[in-house]
């Protein structure tokens, strides 16, 4: 984890949080083949709406969560 305070900037290398988070969560939480579409949080729950696009068949889904992380590089909107 790297932070700048000038920048207002924290970035950690993907493979280490990817790695952490793989190792503490159930295998079920991942999402592999995924293209994230857009997302927004549900004023009345709170929750954290993902729309996506399953890349094996172009379906596009919804995904309702508490929690969302992206790793996608450090400069992401996300």
């Amino acid at each position: 984890m790297t932070r700048d305070e000038r920048f207002n900037f924290r970035a950690a290398h993907w493979a280490d949080l990817h790695g952490l988070l793989y190792n503490a969560l159930p295998a079920n939480v991942f999402l592999w083949g995924r293209l994230f579409l857009s997302v927004h949080v549900a004023d009345d729950k709170g929750s954290v709406i993902v729309k996506a696009k399953v890349l094996e068949t172009g379906k596009i889904i919804e995904i309702v969560g508490d929690f969302l992380v992206a790793a996608d590089g450090c400069l992401s909107s996300l």
